[in-house]
């Protein structure tokens, strides 16, 4: 895990010196006013973003470890009988 970290660490180094560089104001020269004078109407569809997560794989080495104190079948009967609504 720790060999991990130092992997990553130069990376993580540039992209914060990178953040820092384009995040901080050129000194000197001043900021420009934007001034809107009139407005637009801006149709279309707002696209959502896509996300993958990948987990990894648990090492489980015990096959049988949840023990059940008290079967839990009469009750799946008893929902089965009912009327649904």
């Amino acid at each position: 895990m720790g060999s991990e970290i130092f992997r990553r660490l130069p990376v993580l180094v540039a992209v914060g010196i990178l953040a820092a560089c384009i995040a901080a104001p050129a000194a000197g020269q001043p900021r420009k006013k934007i001034v809107i004078e009139e407005a637009e109407q801006v149709e279309g569809t707002v696209q959502k973003p896509q996300v993958t997560y990948i987990t990894h794989r648990q090492d489980v080495k015990d096959e049988v470890s949840l023990k059940l104190s008290k079967s839990f079948i009469p009750k799946i009967v008893e929902s089965v009988d009912k009327e649904p609504f």
